[in-house]
C-alpha cells in the first residue's frame, strides 16, 4: 500500500507495524516485533517487564567513540473508530489508505502518532550507510495511558548526553518542554429506585473531540459536559436516566456522549440553546433522538440525579488558566474524558494538567471537595513530572541551525500544554539535553489522523543530518 511512499524504508516499517495491534495496554505483540528485528540484526537489545524496549546501534567507525545519543518514541498508540465500525484493535490490522500525499486509516485512528516514531528509528537502526554517532534508541510501551513504560524504564545502563524525542507532530515546530499531570478516578455512590414510561436514546454527537492538552485551548464541547447541561435544562423531574455513558480516554476530549430516559423531557429545546451557544466552535454539533418503547427499568433516584448532574456541569473542565510566563500557552487544563454508570456509582476520569504542580494539585483538591459534597471520592494516579524549558541547549542550537541550513527558514521553538515522556525520562538522568520534533500529524487521537508524506521525508533527512553533525561535532 505505501511502496511509493518516501522515504521507502521509513513507510515499509510504518506499514509492518500497523498490521501489528498495539493499543495502550496491549504492546507485547509490537515488543515481540522489535525484540526480533534487534536480534536478526545483531544489535544489542534488552527488554523490561513492562514491554520497554532499548536497541543499542554503534556509531560508525570515524565516530564512535563519542558520546551516544538517544532517540525515543512509544509503541502505543490510541485506539478509537467511527460508531459501528466493524473492527477489532486488539486482533485486526490497520485498514491504512494513502493518496501519496497523505496517509490514514480508513475509519480508525491511524496510530502514527507515535508509529512513525518507531519507523523512523527501525529505518536508522537498520540503515547502514547512515552516518551517526552510538545510538540508543528507546521503545516506550503505553504512553498514552499515562507515560507508564517511561516511568518504569531502568535508564542505568544509558550514557547518552542527547535525547531526541520524536513524538512531535508539527513540521518546523521544535518542543523544547512540557506540563506535568494526573488522572483522576471519580466515584459518585447512586441509588436506583424502579421507573417506567416512554423510553428513549438521546446520543450527542458531531463535536470536534481532539488532544486533552494539544487542542484544549480550541475551547470546543465537551460532550460529557454538555449532556449534563442538556440533562440540565430539559426539566428534571420530567424524565428519569436510565443510564450515561461518554468517553474512554483521558487525553482525549469526548466527542460524544449518550444517555437513555424514561419521560418527556424537553430535550429539543435545551439542545437548541446549546447549538446557538456553541454554533461557530461546534457547527457540526447534533442531538439524535431514538425511540426504545415503553418500559420499565431501574433509574437514578431523585437526588443521586441531581449529583451527577452537578458533578457533569460543575466539575473543572477545559481552559482554567493561562501560562503565567509564555504568552498563549496554556497554563492549567482539566478534561472531563469519560462518565458511565456502574452498579451503585457514577464513575468519572477527569485529567488535569498545568504548568505549576502546585496548580495542578490545586485543581485536584477543587475535585475532591466537590465530590466529597456528594458523597463521593478520587483516587489519583498517572501522575507525571513537566519538563522545563533548558535555556542554554547545545542540542536545540544544533537542530535550529541545521534546520535553518536544510530549508532556508528558522524553525519555532516551544513550550507545550501536553505530557510528553521527556521529563519523566529526564528525572531519571539528570542533565539530558532534550528536543522534541517530528512530521506533521493532524486529527491525532480521532479516526480523522492524518500523516504528512513529505514532511515525514523531510523531518528524516534532517534527523539523519542533526545526527551525523552531532557524532562530528563531537568528534572534532
Amino acid at each position: 500500500m505505501l511502496e511509493r511512499c518516501r522515504p521507502a524504508k521509513v513507510f515499509s516499517y510504518f506499514e509492518q507495524i500497523s498490521a501489528i495491534p498495539r493499543g495502550s495496554g496491549h504492546c507485547g505483540q509490537i515488543a515481540d516485533y522489535i525484540e526480533t528485528f534487534a536480534r536478526s540484526r545483531g544489535l544489542c537489545w534488552e527488554r523490561d517487564a513492562n514491554d520497554n524496549i532499548i536497541v543499542r546501534k554503534p556509531g560508525n567507525p570515524s565516530i564512535k567513540n563519542v558520546p551516544a545519543v538517544m532517540l525515543q518514541g512509544h509503541l502505543d498508540m490510541v485506539c478509537d473508530k467511527i460508531p459501528d465500525l466493524p473492527f477489532d484493535f486488539l486482533r485486526d490490522p490497520l485498514p491504512i489508505e494513502t493518496d501519496g500525499r497523505y496517509v490514514w486509516s480508513k475509519g480508525t485512528t491511524l496510530g502514527a502518532d507515535d508509529g512513525i516514531a518507531v519507523a523512523m528509528m527501525l529505518a536508522i537502526l537498520d540503515d547502514g550507510d547512515a552516518v551517526h554517532p552510538p545510538l540508543e534508541c528507546i521503545f516506550t510501551s503505553d504512553e498514552e495511558i499515562g507515560l507508564i513504560g517511561a516511568q518504569h524504564l531502568d535508564l542505568s545502563k544509558c550514557t547518552a548526553r542527547y535525547l531526541i524525542n520524536l513524538d512531535s507532530d508539527e513540521d518546523g515546530v521544535f518542543t523544547a518542554g512540557s506540563c506535568s499531570g494526573v488522572r483522576m478516578r471519580c466515584r459518585i455512590p447512586i441509588r436506583r429506585v424502579l421507573g417506567s414510561g416512554d423510553g428513549r436514546r438521546l446520543i450527542l454527537h458531531g463535536l470536534q473531540g481532539g488532544h486533552s492538552g494539544a487542542d484544549i485551548h480550541k475551547n470546543g464541547g465537551n460532550a460529557l459536559q454538555l449532556m449534563g447541561r442538556l440533562l440540565s435544562a430539559a426539566g428534571i423531574g420530567s424524565y428519569a436516566l436510565v443510564s450515561i455513558k461518554g468517553g474512554d480516554k483521558d487525553n482525549v476530549i469526548p466527542s460524544r456522549c449518550e444517555a437513555v430516559v424514561l419521560g418527556e423531557g424537553d430535550f429539543a429545546s435545551a439542545f437548541a440553546m446549546l447549538q446557538e451557544e456553541y454554533r461557530d466552535r461546534e457547527p457540526e454539533m447534533q442531538l439524535t433522538e431514538e425511540g426504545i418503547g415503553e418500559g420499565e427499568a431501574d433509574v437514578l433516584a431523585g437526588e443521586s440525579l441531581a449529583y451527577l448532574l452537578q458533578f457533569l456541569t460543575q466539575a473543572p473542565c477545559g481552559v482554567l488558566s493561562m501560562h503565567p510566563n509564555i504568552e498563549g500557552l496554556v497554563g492549567t487544563s482539566a478534561n472531563l474524558a469519560a462518565v458511565e454508570i456502574s452498579g451503585d456509582s457514577a464513575c468519572s476520569t477527569i485529567s488535569v494538567r498545568s504548568e505549576s504542580t502546585q496548580r495542578r494539585d490545586a485543581v485536584c483538591a477543587q475535585i475532591d471537595d466537590l465530590l466529597a459534597s456528594m458523597g463521593g471520592g478520587a483516587q489519583r494516579d498517572g501522575a507525571y513530572p513537566g519538563w522545563v524549558y533548558n535555556e542554554k541547549s547545545q542540542l536545540r542550537e544544533t537542530m535550529v541551525k541545521t534546520w535553518q541550513e536544510m530549508f532556508s527558514e528558522m524553525p519555532k521553538v516551544e513550550v507545550i500544554h501536553a505530557g510528553l515522556e521527556c521529563g519523566v525520562l529526564q528525572s531519571k538522568m539528570p542533565g539530558l539535553d532534550i528536543v522534541s520534533f517530528g512530521p506533521a500529524i493532524t486529527g491525532i487521537h480521532t479516526p480523522a489522523e492524518r500523516l504528512d508524506v513529505l514532511s515525514v521525508e523531510k523531518n528524516y533527512h534532517f534527523l539523519l543530518q542533526v545526527l551525523m553533525r552531532l557524532g562530528r561535532d563531537a568528534n572534532a
